[in-house]
């Protein structure tokens, strides 16, 4: 056993409730026959890395690659794997977290911690490739995991093959104190890999989809010094403001006239 799963499961055992075997669905065990064994302790990692308390590359890929590592997953599963399914996956990567917010100033360096995955209920492999934008004035960005090139994902339907899920890092230097973002979208891989992976796998082979591509797969929102995030809150906050002052300026200009006429009538 190596040192990264010592550590965890020297932190699950102390972890209250555990669920030690795959829930029981409708739609039977078809879908995760390809999978390794159903960690005892998936729940308890699961947390661990939702509160980014672990970094992904400390989870074994027995753990990120089961469905139920990803919160989306109950909510859809049965509509896709069960036995009147009437709803397909997308074609294209997800990447979970999809939204993740780092506090830092200039001279910091961090690094983000995601997992790029093929949609459930999607019967072909996918062939796709990282989309990464950000201001280089800004921000350095380096991304390893996956190549930035182009990349296969497998399947998920009707089973979930290994090589479904992969993790990746960006490792984030901040050179100005300066909000700003980095965003992730799908891109159509390369004419080369495109061609051999068509050649390869024939129908069970598919491009991502031009209808995701323009759709953030991760967000990476740097905030810095000096600078507050804007929210929807904040706006909300200025508009009240701006009503307000408004509105007293209206009642001034009415208490002048209302004066005005009184005096007048004297």
């Amino acid at each position: 056993m190596n040192l990264c799963k010592i550590g965890l499961l020297l932190v699950t055992l102390l972890a209250p409730g555990a669920i030690s075997q795959r829930p029981d669905y409708s739609f039977g065990n078809e879908p995760f026959e390809l999978l390794p064994e159903y960690p005892e302790d998936l729940q308890e990692v699961k947390k661990l890395f939702e509160t980014n308390t672990i970094p992904i590359q400390r989870v074994p890929e027995e753990y990120y690659l089961q469905p139920e590592f990803y919160p989306s997953w109950y909510g859809v599963c049965e509509k896709l794997y069960g036995e009147e399914r009437k709803n397909y996956g997308v074609y294209g990567f997800n990447i979970y977290p999809s939204l993740i917010t780092s506090f830092c100033k200039k001279g910091d360096t961090f690094n983000v911690s995601a997992l790029v995955n093929t949609g459930f209920g999607v019967q072909v492999r996918t062939g796709t490739k990282i989309n990464l934008t950000y201001n280089s004035t800004i921000l350095d960005v380096q991304i390893s995991g996956v190549s930035t090139d182009s990349f296969l994902l497998n399947k998920t339907f009707p089973a979930f093959e290994l090589g479904w899920s992969k993790p990746i890092t960006l490792s984030i230097t901040v050179l100005e104190n300066i909000n700003t973002t980095v965003i992730i979208k799908n891109e159509k891989p390369s004419i080369v890999k495109d061609k051999l992976w068509r050649n390869l796998y024939g129908l069970e082979y598919s491009p991502v989809g031009s209808l995701v591509e323009e759709v953030p797969s991760l967000t990476v929102e740097v905030i810095t010094p000096g600078q507050k995030q804007k929210s929807g809150t904040d706006e909300a906050s200025n508009y009240n403001l701006q009503m307000v002052l408004v509105m007293m300026l209206v009642g001034m200009i009415l208490t002048g006239v209302i004066v005005t006429c009184v005096g007048r009538e004297k």
